[in-house]
């Protein structure tokens, strides 16, 4: 389950559903938001690990399993991602 905010995703996958009662909560990034605040699009794969959000200009994605955000400025910067291009 994912909702968002035009500044924050609230997310939960499958596995958390029966264990937690309140999602978790992703801040983006100050600098992200800096310069693409609103956010306007989310995404998430199909196991539940890993989340895309995009603002006005860049993306940010978010792993899960390591609890860390990456953010991409500019299209040279997604195409040189293997994570965000396969």
């Amino acid at each position: 389950m994912v909702l968002q905010t035009s500044e924050r995703v609230l997310f939960t996958n499958r596995a958390q559903l029966t264990k937690l009662r309140t999602p978790h909560v992703l801040s983006l990034p100050a600098l992200y938001l800096k310069h693409n605040w609103p956010l306007r699009y989310v995404g998430v794969n199909s196991s539940g690990n890993r989340i895309a959000v995009a603002g006005s200009h860049g993306i940010a994605h978010y792993n899960y399993l390591t609890q860390r955000w990456h953010v991409f400025g500019n299209e040279i910067q997604v195409s040189l991602s293997p994570t965000l291009t396969t």
